[in-house]
């Protein structure tokens, strides 16, 4: 274990500053791994450090995972735009902001199949699916495969939005700003 705990920290700064590096080992003996940007930015203000928490890789993957962990989400929504980003590993035939669309709506088509709750999570949904395959062209961009950093990312969520690794398993909070948060960060 602590020999892939030093391997996620190298992962994590091949990849350069600000980055986490998470490997999952699975009972079978598989592995998942990703590695995030935390995404922040210093603002104007000297010191204080701002993010838009969902547009963000980590604040993506926390968000994800918050959602999967809600009563009434199936976790097989995991499994499910895994298989469908399968096909679409390494081929990027189309534009970007094409590509983008095209994995919003179908992540949200997806998460919200498995939903069994009352539709006001709906938009919630779609804003999630929105700020996911934002963060995958992102991504892109340096590098790596939108459809194989998403597999990834729904991976790692799936797993953490287990029961028994979540504090909250039902509302989604968002701050004053109207930004989504994982109720982790303190003021």
């Amino acid at each position: 274990v602590l020999r892939e705990a030093r391997r996620a920290e190298q992962m994590a700064k091949q990849e350069g500053r600000d980055r986490l590096g998470i490997i999952l080992l699975k009972r079978a003996g598989g592995a998942s791994e990703i590695t995030v940007p935390f995404g922040m930015q210093v603002t104007d203000s000297p010191g204080r450090i701002e993010a838009q928490v969902g547009r963000t890789p980590l604040g993506a993957l926390l968000w994800l995972r918050d959602v999967l962990a809600i009563e009434g989400m199936s976790r097989r929504a995991a499994y499910h735009v895994q298989e469908w980003l399968r096909p679409l590993a390494g081929s990027s035939p189309m534009e970007i902001q094409e590509l983008e669309n095209l994995l919003a709506r179908n992540i949200a088509w997806q998460l919200a199949r498995q939903w069994s709750g009352p539709s006001s999570l709906k938009d919630e949904i779609s804003e999630l699916a929105s700020a996911m395959a934002h963060v995958a062209v992102t991504v892109s961009g340096r590098g790596k495969d939108p459809a194989n950093f998403l597999s990834s990312m729904f991976s790692v969520a799936e797993f953490l939005a287990r029961q028994g690794r979540t504090r909250r398993s039902s509302k989604l909070e968002r701050n004053e700003k109207g930004e989504v948060t994982d109720g982790l960060a303190s003021g």
